[in-house]
């Protein structure tokens, strides 16, 4: 059994979330915030108290790939996700909670990951 070192895998999560701040401050952005709000709040006062962010994010491209056509040049970066969620539930007290949320940031230490080679088949 060999092990191997992984590299860190949340390296990225300080400038993700600097990247999602700077944005929700464009014209793209304000206009997703806008529109991901108000779906989870039209969920929420639905009925629904578990809401999935993914699955309003890829509402809100089909809402654009349908009413602006194939050219459009708007995109919402995956990373968004996760912090569209935190950012409604922090705007919005009656969504806390309904979004399924992770810990976010570096661990401590670096996870060792075992590889386990398959046995050699023998005739």
């Amino acid at each position: 059994m060999s092990d191997y070192v992984q590299s860190d895998l949340f390296a990225a999560t300080a400038s993700k979330l600097q990247q999602f701040e700077r944005w929700k401050q464009t014209a793209e952005g304000r206009h997703t915030c806008s529109l991901f709000m108000r779906l989870a709040c039209g969920l929420y006062k639905g009925g629904r108290r578990r809401i999935g962010a993914k699955a309003i994010v890829e509402r809100i491209r089909w809402h654009y790939n349908v009413r602006r056509g194939r050219g459009a040049s708007w995109k919402v970066n995956n990373n968004h996700t996760a912090y569209l969620a935190r950012w409604a539930m922090s705007r919005r007290p009656e969504l806390a909670g309904v979004f399924a949320t992770r810990a976010v940031g570096r661990p401590d230490a670096k996870q060792r990951v075992y590889i386990i080679k398959p046995e050699a088949k023998t005739a």
